[in-house]
This record gives structure tokens, sequence and C-alpha cells, in this order.
């Protein structure tokens, strides 16, 4: 029998080694100055959730493990404010800066966290202060208008930052459908899909990712979660009764749908994070001034999940009329009930409680009102 010799049958053993072997993997190294005090420590988190952590010795540590698909981590550190964002992907990432300002450290090594960084810098924060600004010089205006007695003049340049307010998620969702293969692209259509246009928006633009990017789970995880959003049956037509409810409002009192039956009501779906529905809001106002002494009422369900957020929103907007949350967001059972997929939704009512129309928005909504309460 012919045999190898032992020698040769190793060294063929070694050479098919390295193609068994695993990947290595993610090596984050930092330095730091103005660290808080000896002894601290750095700390990576996943979705606010800790991950791992290491000593930080001569203002230096080193993070080290293994991902099985990219994702956006935090880097921070223990006692200090403030986190810097990286995409690990199982490659070497350097960070160096001040611990006091994190997000502005300097980070190296990482292809997608630079893509990432770079969509931030040179897309969004200019943007964000071109919007900032325009708002601010609004408000001001709006405020002396007021002050001299001009609230319909106040109230345009009101109309116009709610239509500021609205462009913002339309320019990020215009940038995910022109950035397909970009993995930021995923990032931020699963972070805050709700500000896209809904399901069935956010639902399009998901396909519209590359193969590989559908195939993450966080996009098989929004995938799901958008199929949840549309499962329950509900209404789908105008000229049918609509579905009872009772929500708290801001002070945690029961309100109840059938209570406003003998007015006019227009059930608005909205959230203080959607744009267009903070844009919108201006001509919900100036439709309650007018139409409510003729007998409309106006109750806007609210898709947040942060009662600060939402109660500022409200007091943002001046809205005078009934709020109601249970605070759940997406899965708020009064939207599953009116088959909302995408905000603003709004549906309004006669004086039985039947639905008279839907969507109603702008001239159209005061031209049904016109029609509805001379």
């Amino acid at each position: 029998m012919f045999r190898l010799p032992i020698l040769l049958l190793l060294a063929l053993l070694l050479v098919g080694a390295p193609a068994t072997a695993q990947q290595p993997g993610y090596r984050i190294q930092g330095q730091l100055t103005q660290l808080p005090a000896a002894g601290t420590r750095a700390y990576l988190r996943l979705h606010d959730r800790p991950v791992d952590s290491a000593a930080i010795v001569n203002g230096k540590f080193t993070l080290t493990g293994r991902v099985s698909e990219p994702n956006l981590y935090t880097v921070g550190v223990r006692g200090v404010a403030g986190e810097v964002e990286v995409v690990l992907d199982n490659r070497p990432i350097s960070i160096s800066g001040s611990a006091q300002d994190l997000e502005g450290a300097w980070v190296r090594g990482s292809a997608l966290t630079t893509a990432y960084r770079h969509y931030q810098t040179d897309y969004l924060t200019p943007l964000d202060d071109k919007l900032r600004n325009e708002l601010i010089a609004n408000t001001k205006l709006a405020q002396q208008l007021r002050a001299k007695g001009d609230s319909a003049a106040a109230m345009q340049y009101i109309r116009r930052n709610g239509q500021l307010m609205a462009q913002r998620p339309r320019y990020v969702a215009s940038y995910i459908r022109q950035h397909p293969a970009a993995f930021h692209s995923l990032l931020l259509l699963s972070r805050g899909w709700q500000s896209y246009g809904g399901a069935l928006a956010t639902d399009s633009m998901l396909r519209s990712l590359t193969p590989e990017l559908r195939r993450h789970s966080l996009a098989r995880q929004l995938a799901t979660e958008l199929a949840s959003v549309r499962l329950p049956k509900g209404i789908d037509a105008v000229g049918k009764p609509a579905p009872e409810f009772v929500l708290p409002d801001t002070s945690h009192a029961p309100v109840r749908l059938s209570a406003y039956r003998g007015q006019y009501v227009l059930v608005d779906f909205w959230a203080s994070w959607c744009g267009p529905c903070r844009g919108e809001n201006p001509n919900l106002v100036a439709a309650y001034q007018r139409y409510h002494p003729k007998g409309l009422a106006i109750i806007s369900v609210s898709l947040d999940d942060n009662a600060r957020k939402w109660q500022t929103a409200i007091r943002q907007d001046n809205l005078p009329w009934t709020q109601v949350s249970d605070l759940q967001g997406w899965r708020n059972q009064v939207a599953a009930w009116y088959q909302v997929l995408q905000l603003p939704t709004n549906f309004l009512l006669d004086r039985e409680g039947t639905i008279v129309a839907r969507d109603l928005r702008g001239a159209a909504l005061d031209a049904k009102l016109q029609e509805l309460l001379p």
C-alpha cells in the first residue's frame, strides 16, 4: 500500500488550513484626550445595548470582536456624554479626538463609516442648517406681524414653516432612492421609515435596494414590520360607519369618538416626527377656526411613542382641538382599524358617524367643508 510520508501529510494539512479558517473580526483602536479620570472604560453599543467594553490606559483602548453582518454601532466613554457612530464590518477602525467631543472624533479605516459620515456632513448638515435658518427667520417675521395685529399675514409664515418641516423627510427619501446600494440608505430607511410617506412608500423604497441589502437582518425586520402594519382588516371605503374607538387625551382622560355624534368630525392621523403632517397643521388650524363655530370637530390621533415630543408638537403648532394617543407608535390599534398606511391620513365623518370623505388636505378640505357647512 502506498503511504504518504508523515511530514508531507502534515504540510498538506497546513496548506489547506487557511481555506477553512475564520476571517478576522473588527479591531477598534482609540486614542482620546481630555478623559474624565483614570480607570475610565470605553464601551461599544448596538441599539443602546452594551456589546463590549475595554479599559482606557494612557488615553488608548482596543475593542475586538466579530460581527455576522455590518451594522451601526456607537462607541462611548463611561461618564462622558456623547458617542461616535461607526459601521462595523470586521475591518480595522481607528478613532482619535477629544473625549469631550466624541461626535466630532476622527474615524479612519471603515469605508462604510466614511460613506455614512459623508452623507451626514455633505448632505444632511447643510440641509438642516438651511432649513433651521429659514424656520428661525419665518418665526421672527410671524411674531412681528402678530404684534402688529396682522394675524393673516403671520399665518402665511407659519404655513411656510410647516412646508419647510415637510421637506427634510422628502429629501432623505429622495437620497435613499438615488443610493440603493449604500448601506446607510438601509440604516436611514429602517430607523425612520414612518416619516418617509408611510408603509406603502417605504415598501417601495425597500424593494428598490440592492439584493444584498435586502438580505440584511435590518431589511428583513423592516419587511416584517411593514407586513404587520398591513395585516389588520378595517375600513377601506367612503360610506361606511367609522369604527368606534376610545383613546386617552394629553391629560389621560378617555375620549370616545361616539361622544362627538351630531357634529362633523375630522379624524386626523399624524405624529410629531411626520414632516408632511406638521406641514399640513396650519391648514387644519385655519379650517378649524373657520368651521368649528359651524359644527366641525377635529380629533387628532397621534402615532407618537414619546409623550414629551407629542405634546411639544401640539404646543408648537398651536393645535386647539382634541388630541389623543396611546403612545404605541405604529402599533396603535385605531390606526389598524382605519387601515392607516401612511401619514398624514384623515377621515371626515358626518353627524351620524359615517365616513363621507378621506385624505382631504388644504384647498380640498376647505372646499368639502364649505359644501357641508356653508
